[in-house]
C-alpha cells in the first residue's frame, strides 16, 4: 500500500494493521483495507452481533479520493444496518413522497461516529465535497486547464471547514474558541496534518489579512473579527482564495476567475459550510464541548 493511500485512510481514522493492511470502524462495523492486485482497493467489511456474523468485500479504484472511500464505507454500513437507511427514507418520504434521501442524510450515521465537534466538521467536509468538486468541473471545464486543478477537491474541503467554523462561532457568539480550533487540528490524521494546516492557516490568514509566519505550526487563529462580516463578502473571499491557489496567480485577473470564485464560495460557505454548522449546532452534546 503506497503512502498516498495510507494517508487517505488515516484521515478516515484507519490505523495500520500488519504490513499491507489498515483497519477502521464506524460504530459496530469494522473495515479492513488492503490493495488487491487486480481489483484496486478492497474493503473487507465485518459485523458481529449475538445472533449473526456478516462479512463481505467492497472494491473501489485504488486512486479513489477520501470522499469516495468514505462513500463506499457509508454504503457498506447501510447494508449492515438497512433499518437505519429505511428509517431515514420513511421520514423523508413522509414530507416529500417522491424524494429519495439526500447524500447528506445517507452520510449521517457515518459522521456520528466522530464524537468531537472538530471531528464532525472534518468528516462532514470530507464526505460532502465530492459532489461539489464534480459539479464545479462540469460547470467550469476550463478549470481542468489551470496549473493546480488537481487540488480542487482539497481546496473545497479547506474552504468548507473554515466556512463551517465561522458559522458555528457566529451562531454561538463571541467567546474563546482556542480549544475548539485545537480539537479540529488534533482530529486531522498526523500524516496529513502538516499539509492540511498549510492551507487552513493560509485561508484564515487570507481572510484576516494576517501573516501566516506569526502562527505556531499547529495553530488556527481566532476568527472573531470575521464573525460580523457580510456573508456574501466572506463567501466571495473564500472563493477568491481557492481560485488563486488553483490558477497559480496572485490576483483574480478576469471574468472567468471571478465567476469561478463566486461559485466556489457559494458552495463552500453558503451551502456546505452552512449545512454542516446547522447540523452541528443541533447536537447539544457536541455544542457543550466547543468552548
Amino acid at each position: 500500500m503506497d503512502e498516498e493511500l495510507r494517508n487517505k485512510l488515516e484521515s478516515l481514522k484507519f490505523e495500520p494493521h500488519g504490513v499491507e493492511a489498515m483497519k477502521g470502524r464506524v460504530d459496530d462495523v469494522h473495515y479492513t483495507a488492503v490493495v488487491h492486485p487486480l481489483k484496486g482497493l478492497a474493503l473487507l467489511v465485518t459485523h458481529r452481533s449475538s445472533r449473526s456474523i456478516s462479512e463481505f468485500e467492497v472494491f473501489i479504484p485504488k486512486n479513489s479520493s477520501v470522499q469516495q472511500i468514505a462513500q463506499a464505507m457509508t454504503e457498506a454500513y447501510e447494508k449492515i444496518h438497512p433499518e437505519k437507511k429505511e428509517a431515514r427514507r420513511t421520514q423523508v418520504n413522509s414530507d416529500h413522497p417522491t424524494k429519495e434521501p439526500s447524500a447528506e442524510q445517507r452520510h449521517q450515521e457515518f459522521r456520528r461516529a466522530f464524537g468531537t465537534p472538530g471531528g464532525y466538521i472534518l468528516i462532514s467536509a470530507y464526505t460532502w465535497t465530492d459532489k461539489g468538486d464534480e459539479v464545479m468541473r462540469k460547470r467550469f471545464p476550463q478549470v481542468s486547464d489551470w496549473p493546480n486543478d488537481s487540488q480542487l477537491g482539497d481546496l473545497l474541503i479547506i474552504g468548507t471547514i473554515i466556512s463551517a467554523l465561522i458559522q458555528v462561532e457566529r451562531n454561538l457568539g463571541p467567546q474563546n474558541y482556542a480549544n475548539f480550533h485545537m480539537d479540529l487540528v488534533k482530529e486531522i490524521a498526523p500524516s496529513v496534518r502538516k499539509g492540511y494546516l498549510k492551507y487552513l492557516q493560509g485561508l484564515t490568514c487570507f481572510l484576516l489579512q494576517a501573516n501566516r509566519s506569526s502562527l505556531d505550526p499547529e495553530e488556527l487563529p481566532s476568527l472573531a473579527s470575521l464573525l460580523a462580516e457580510d456573508e456574501t463578502k466572506l463567501a466571495n473571499s473564500i472563493g477568491v482564495w481557492m481560485v488563486l491557489n488553483l490558477s497559480g496567480k496572485e490576483a483574480v485577473s478576469d471574468g472567468l476567475h471571478f465567476e469561478v470564485a463566486v461559485a466556489l464560495g457559494d458552495v463552500a460557505f453558503k451551502r456546505l459550510g452552512k449545512q454542516i454548522a446547522s447540523e452541528l449546532l443541533g447536537k447539544e452534546n457536541l455544542v457543550k464541548s466547543i468552548a
